[in-house]
């Protein structure tokens, strides 16, 4: 991984609040995998901007973002629905759905238009929001004709 894109993430996840837990690492050259983001539920609503932040950061060194919408046990925190119609919010798009985890990709986007072009993707992303039933649908195997 570009050693200065890994710092500036690291420079990010240290300023989020204690008991917070960021961790990614590089999938492939032009690719970082997003490997756990937790905010504890005193301080949740900073996660989005603290994303936001994160994905800014990936496209001004055009490197694309991979994650897995992987819900812990936790009975406060998101479900797997919710985990996915937040992250789509942001731009990502479902790769692999399987059982309770599921695979998202976010190409890099030009990056230019900074964190308020990600804000803006996201607000009008939020108007149109994934829905139970289109959720469901992406979970279903697709079908086999014989």
């Amino acid at each position: 991984m570009n050693s200065n894109l890994a710092e500036k993430l690291s420079t990010l996840a240290s300023a989020l609040p204690a008991g917070s837990v960021f961790e990614f690492e590089e999938a492939e050259s032009d690719c970082v995998f997003l490997r756990r983001l937790f905010i504890p539920l005193a301080h949740r609503g900073i996660g989005t901007g603290f994303l936001a932040s994160v994905l800014a950061t990936c496209d001004t060194h055009s490197v694309s973002t991979h994650l897995q919408a992987d819900p812990t046990d936790v009975p406060s925190d998101p479900s797997t629905f919710d985990l996915v119609r937040w992250y789509m919010r942001f731009g990502f798009e479902v790769e692999n759905a399987a059982d309770d985890a599921i695979r998202m990709t976010r190409q890099h986007r030009d990056a230019s238009r900074g964190l308020q072009g990600i804000f803006d993707d996201y607000d009008e992303a939020k108007e149109n929001d994934l829905t139970q039933a289109q959720f469901e649908v992406l979970l279903s195997p697709p079908s086999v004709a014989i």
